[in-house]
């Protein structure tokens, strides 16, 4: 897959600026029961409980029935949302230099409250071409984001702002008259409001991207080039729930804070060469490497206990109790030597070859590598006369093909035996008296890729100018060495381990036809 983006030209420079500003809110908004209507309906149900059939004032008393308070939850909770985005553009270049640059900035406030996204991003392409011979050019792109979010997973009111906005009591009020948010009858929980403004859960995100090529052409027939790029990801989250809300004015105020990174280096080369002989005979070889290698962290940290709020998730050392870390990073490498040879005899006969050498760093040392071979051979039967005589296709082919594939995707260590730390304690509580290392998966330096092995064949025609078009597959796939994550039993010691274990046979034939019904310019 080979993803483009917009190069600078060649001529006069151009400043190019686009923009919008818009508003958004919510269309169509529930209509939920007023404060009455939900007391009324509350008292309704309450009558359906066994034994309590006459009574008229089980869940809300006469007098409460009078109360004037009557809280539309989701009118307190939403706004008008604005929106805006700009963009400003600069390209230009001679005959052998193109650049363009862009910056943006981009601004949303959902409709939510306290919800609200901001980007703003980065880019410059740079095309050099040196002499006739060699060019090469960059491209670096770079974004910061910042996030109010909110969670709107789970069942539980005191999380999920979204089901309690839709699901809350209407009789409760927004505040106090003392200004605190107003709580439901016992005064346990939070009110929607307070759960949506209370909270701090702002989220950063960085990102940076930059690659570069060399191409050579010392002769026409033989093109030389290198490609060499990094992305890099990072993001910070900190969440903080303040001792003015219900839970965490149990807990003193609860903070955590989590960081993520990732690096990605990308690495390849290649060598193709291209040549026709005596007009019917087109010859393309390409040979070529590719390195790749993922790196990243996580480190998390949440602890309670605050003296104030005045910190936020700022300051973790001003907490009394840590309540939770988590840390880890990992790294893969994946290598490959690849090479392709086609070929063609006038345009008719068509052969192409591919084979691939592949390590991946994810599996048992003795299994690191695999070979990964494929062919295909076209017959364009449309140029043959004795199909041309028949006046019949205006298009037709026949295809045979085989191929293998090879399959990586599983946890990075999974062929090795990992350790895991247990934590003890004695005294009963969240303290940590000491902590002990034991291996918690089995070793299997058997592990190897899983291997895909696909033969089909199938013929490709066309009708009426090629208006109709009709394939025919068949095909056989067979996949070998599926990796499992497998149960093992319990006098294993482990849980569970990955291993090479089965294949998944798939055969059948496809028909595809197409039409274009309607054309013209």
């Amino acid at each position: 897959i080979i993803i483009t983006t917009k190069r600078g030209k060649s001529g006069k420079a151009q400043i190019i600026y686009n923009g919008y500003v818009g508003a958004q809110k919510v269309q169509n908004p529930f209509h939920m029961l007023d404060g009455k209507q939900y007391m009324t309906l509350a008292n309704e149900l309450y009558k359906e409980i066994d034994g309590q059939q006459n009574q008229e004032y089980g869940a809300y008393t006469q007098s409460q029935l009078q109360s004037a308070v009557n809280t539309d939850w989701i009118k307190e909770a939403t706004r008008l949302g604005i929106v805006h985005n700009h963009n400003l553009q600069v390209q230009g270049g001679n005959e052998n230099t193109k650049i363009l640059t862009s910056i943006g900035y981009f601004d949303q406030e959902g409709v939510l409250k306290n919800t609200k996204y901001s980007r703003f991003s980065g880019r410059v392409n740079v095309d050099q071409k040196i002499n006739s011979f060699i060019k090469s050019g960059a491209t670096l792109y770079g974004q910061r984001s910042n996030s109010n979010i909110q969670d709107y997973s789970g069942n539980i009111l005191q999380s999920n702002v979204l089901l309690g906005i839709l699901g809350y009591d209407p009789t409760v009020p927004v505040y106090n008259a003392d200004g605190t948010f107003g709580r439901p009858p016992g005064g346990r929980g939070d009110n929607p409001l307070a759960n949506l403004l209370g909270r701090q859960n702002e989220l950063v995100q960085d990102r940076f991207n930059g690659n570069a090529y060399l191409e050579i052409k010392p002769i026409p027939e033989l093109t030389g080039r290198v490609n060499g790029g990094v992305e890099i990801a990072h993001y910070s989250i900190g969440k903080y729930l303040p001792r003015s809300t219900y839970q965490g004015g149990i807990d003193g105020g609860v903070a955590s804070a989590s960081d993520y990174a990732s690096t990605r280096q990308l690495f390849d080369g290649t060598l193709t060469y291209n040549k026709t002989f005596n007009d019917v005979h087109a010859l393309t070889v390409l040979g070529g490497y590719a390195y790749e290698k993922t790196y990243y962290s996580f480190r998390s940290l949440s602890v309670s206990g605050f003296s104030t709020d005045l910190f936020g998730f700022n300051n973790m050392d001003a907490a009394s109790t840590i309540t939770g870390s988590n840390y880890y990073k990992q790294e893969n490498i994946l290598i490959s030597f690849f090479g392709r040879l086609n070929y063609s005899y006038n345009d008719k006969y068509l052969l192409t070859f591919t084979l691939r050498r592949d390590g991946s760093s994810r599996f048992g040392a003795n299994h690191r590598w695999g070979s990964f071979p494929s062919g295909a051979f076209a017959w364009r039967l449309d140029r043959e006369d004795f199909i041309r005589n028949l006046n019949l296709f205006s298009n037709l082919k026949f295809r045979l093909g085989y191929g293998q594939t090879g399959n990586d995707q599983i946890g990075n260590y999974a062929a090795y035996a990992l350790m895991a730390t247990t934590r003890l304690t004695f005294d009963g509580n969240t303290n940590t008296a000491g902590s002990h290392l034991n291996q918690s998966s089995p070793e299997n330096p058997s592990l190897k890729w899983e291997t895909t092995s696909q033969y089909n064949a199938g013929f490709d025609m066309g009708f009426f100018n090629s208006r109709l078009m009709v394939s025919v597959d068949g095909y056989y796939k067979k996949t070998t060495d599926l990796l499992i994550n497998k149960s093992l039993p319990l006098y294993s010691g482990f849980v569970s381990g990955q291993v090479n274990l089965g294949a998944i046979e798939n055969k059948g034939v496809e028909f595809e036809i197409a039409s274009k019904n309607i054309t013209g310019d």
